[in-house]
């Protein structure tokens, strides 16, 4: 539990597939909302920020709870 703090570094780029669908709705004349859920097949467990419990891979998400599945929730406004 005491051992010695490591900094966190990130080199690269990690591809890996997903698979994302939504819907849009339109709540206004100016206003539209996009939700929906990505799942994402990351393959590399080597390249974690945090532990291996708690991990975040950026694009992916968490692999904690949901094994990387994320919602996606974008509200858009059209000048």
């Amino acid at each position: 539990m005491l051992r010695p703090l490591e900094p966190v570094r990130s080199d690269g780029v990690v591809l890996f597939p997903a698979l994302s669908f939504g819907f849009s709705h339109r709540l206004s004349q100016y206003l539209i909302l996009d939700w929906g859920v990505q799942k994402a097949f990351v393959n590399r467990k080597d390249d974690y920020i945090g532990r291996k419990g708690k991990n975040y891979q950026p694009g992916a998400g968490g692999g904690e709870s949901f094994d990387y599945l994320q919602g996606k929730l974008v509200l858009k406004y059209k000048f």
